[in-house]
């Protein structure tokens, strides 16, 4: 029979046995962590939100991106162009990736996808979210700017000098990581790049901003001298107005992406000077600490998304919305033809044969 020391080891041995479960490994990105075995515990149920509500919420954003671009692939003609397709399918993956990492295996605590796989499906977001918004700023400088000149500048092979630079960068860094786990410089130098690339642009949404800013300032002189001249009219009023609201709909867009693009570059500078960098001497970090830093990144990230989708997807369906009206206003249009068509031969046959007389010559 065990005696009541041997029965206390027994229960004391039992946690170190769960700790197992979790992995010893400093981190998948080469970042100090929390301790696994004692934090997971201590979130309790905050951490299961970390995972599973924010990993269905970019799933959200997943379902909503698709419902989008499988919409477009039932008419050519309603499809959106190039710059809107593009961007929702950025967005898609960005959604995609973030989804299924927290889901599955956050962090590799649970080990059930290879170490290779999380890094890629992990760092593939931020090239993502990054080209995505560069992207849609060269829509808008196109409004300001390049006017007529845009659909002939944005061409595949552009897109992809766009894109494909950042991708590779960070599949590249990703490889010489996982074979390279101490070369911890590159790590930073991914980091940097995204810093910089978030403030290149905050300070071009911010361009965007005074320019709309400016041009809602000329337009509203503009309507005023016509009030004040007498030569007002209703129409003119009512696109005034549907453009005035455009404007201000697109700076709140512009003034929304600069704040959000600034406060995740201070949070990952904050992150890279601190105890969570890469060249921090810490084994271990505080495990709430880490927690919330990393709940208002993933915060923002879900902000800044559901702004391009909003962006993205209106401009989609009012083009799939406006062609479906045209289609059916065709449709009207030519059964209304017909009828009409109908109605004159039958009309003009009628007074042909009334005044038809026999003996007379029809020309």
């Amino acid at each position: 029979m065990a005696s009541h020391q041997d029965l206390s080891n027994f229960t004391k041995g039992e946690p170190e046995a769960e700790a197992t479960n979790f992995p010893s490994l400093q981190s998948v990105v080469g970042e100090p962590m929390p301790e696994w075995h004692s934090a997971v515990p201590t979130w309790g149920i905050a951490w299961d939100f970390y995972q599973y509500g924010l990993g269905a919420t970019f799933g959200i954003v997943v379902i909503s991106t698709a419902t989008i671009l499988l919409g477009t692939l039932q008419h050519r003609a309603a499809r959106p162009k190039k710059a809107s397709l593009v961007v929702l399918i950025l967005l898609f993956i960005f959604g995609l990736s973030r989804c299924l990492y927290l889901s599955i295996d956050a962090y590799n605590t649970k080990q059930i996808l290879p170490e290779a796989f999380l890094n890629v499906l992990w760092s593939l977001g931020n090239p993502c979210i990054i080209t995505a918004y560069t992207l849609f700023f060269l829509v808008l400088k196109n409004t300001f700017v390049l006017r007529e000149r845009f659909q002939t500048w944005y061409t595949a092979r552009k897109v992809a000098f766009i894109t494909v630079p950042y991708f590779s960068l960070v599949l590249v860094a990703d490889l010489v990581l996982f074979y390279l786990p101490s070369f911890e410089g590159l790590t930073f130098v991914c980091q940097m790049i995204y810093v910089v690339l978030s403030l290149m642009l905050s300070f071009f949404y911010s361009f965007v901003a005074y320019l709309l800013w400016k041009n809602s300032r000329a337009g509203a002189k503009v309507q005023r001298r016509k009030e004040s001249g007498n030569q007002f009219i209703a129409w003119t009023a009512t696109a005034s107005r549907v453009r005035g609201r455009r404007t201000r709909s697109m700076f709140k867009t512009c003034i929304a992406v600069v704040m959000g693009s600034i406060t995740l570059c201070a949070l990952q500078l904050y992150s890279m000077s601190g105890v969570y960098g890469v060249f921090s001497n810490a084994t271990h970090v505080p495990a709430w600490p880490w927690l919330i830093l990393n709940y208002a990144t993933r915060v923002l990230e879900l902000f800044l998304s559901l702004v391009l989708f909003a962006v993205s997807a209106r401009g989609t369906v009012k083009q799939q919305r406006s062609y479906r009206g045209s289609v059916n206003s065709l449709k009207g249009s030519l059964s209304t033809r017909r009828r009409s068509r109908l109605i004159s031969l039958t009309t003009n046959t009628v007074a042909d044969a009334g005044n038809f007389r026999p003996g007379s010559t029809r020309v």
